[in-house]
């Protein structure tokens, strides 16, 4: 009975922490145009999204395109911004890929980590890099913005142009 108890307990202990989101790096950075560094996603489950979005204050900004080298051939790139980045792809529950980023390796930088499946946020954690390693703190999956904050609904953005060409239509015919 006390080996069945303490099969039990270790069983349950090993069990919880798989269970816990881990964004990780492997590896060391790279040089890669500015430079970049592999990153490995698990412990979430399955998940179909990740987005980053830089915390820093300007000029720090991701290296075009931000998400590279994804160890499954269905995952790519979706949104593609200097400050916000975001890829996609099977839903899975591992996945290396690298990040690239814009200033030099010796500055510090910090982004925020997001996964989802569906519009289900799984996981959101904060990557700050002091210009020679990283410390990666994990935060409550609420605190992560919508699906939709990370990645525009492309009906927002076709309204969004046709509004800004209307307004510049009216203002050559005005002015």
């Amino acid at each position: 009975m006390k080996h069945l108890v303490i099969a039990s307990a270790l069983l349950l202990g090993l069990s919880c922490s798989a269970a816990w989101a881990d964004l990780s790096p492997v590896g060391d950075p790279q040089d890669v145009g500015s430079w970049g560094q592999r990153f490995e996603e698990s412990g979430v489950g399955n998940f179909d999204l990740m987005a980053i979005r830089m915390t820093s204050p300007a000029p720090d900004e991701f290296e075009q395109p931000a998400f590279r080298n994804f160890t499954d051939g269905t995952w790519h790139t979706l949104l593609n911004g200097t400050t916000l980045a975001s890829a996609t792809g099977s839903s899975l529950d591992w996945l290396r890929f690298d990040i690239v980023f814009a200033p030099a390796q010796s500055e510090p930088l910090a982004f925020d980590f997001m996964a989802y499946r569906g519009d289900t946020k799984l996981e959101y954690a904060h990557a700050v890099w002091n210009g020679g390693g990283w410390t990666i703190t994990a935060g409550a999956p609420s605190s992560a913005p919508d699906r939709a904050t990370v990645v525009p609904v492309p009906a927002a953005l076709l309204l969004g142009a046709i509004g800004l060409g209307l307004a510049g239509w009216i203002k050559r015919r005005v002015g």
